[in-house]
């Protein structure tokens, strides 16, 4: 017995005999290891891939906010622009109307009113 010891670990290939069967034993234990490794690396990647469709989203929706943002601000100002005009229409109506905005008899009225 002692001489098929001596004889494994003294030759070439006796040590590679030796070797390859320490690694195929730990290559055995390390396989549970090496299966929980795997597991957390595809778990990993598919939280990547959540992150970055989520991402891919709200920048998707951040654009399509953007580009409302800017035509409801160009709305607002068409809207400020044109209720400005109106405004000044009327106080060109009233500037230029006989009749008093206050809807009292004043003089100029009154001429207006007596004039044939």
């Amino acid at each position: 017995m002692f001489g098929a010891g001596k004889f494994l670990l003294g030759t070439c290939l006796g040590r590679m005999l030796v070797l390859a069967g320490l690694l195929t034993a730990w290559l055995w234990l390390d396989k549970e290891s090496a299966l929980r490794q795997l597991a957390v690396n595809l778990i990993a990647d598919v939280e990547m891939a959540t992150l970055k469709a989520t991402i891919e989203e709200l920048e998707h929706r951040n654009g399509v906010l953007k580009r409302a943002n800017e035509m409801l601000v160009r709305e607002f100002e068409a809207s400020e622009l044109e209720a400005a005009e109106r405004a000044r229409e009327i106080e060109e109506w009233e500037e230029n109307n006989a009749v008093n905005p206050t809807c009292t008899l004043d003089d100029k009225l009154l001429k207006q009113l007596r004039a044939p």
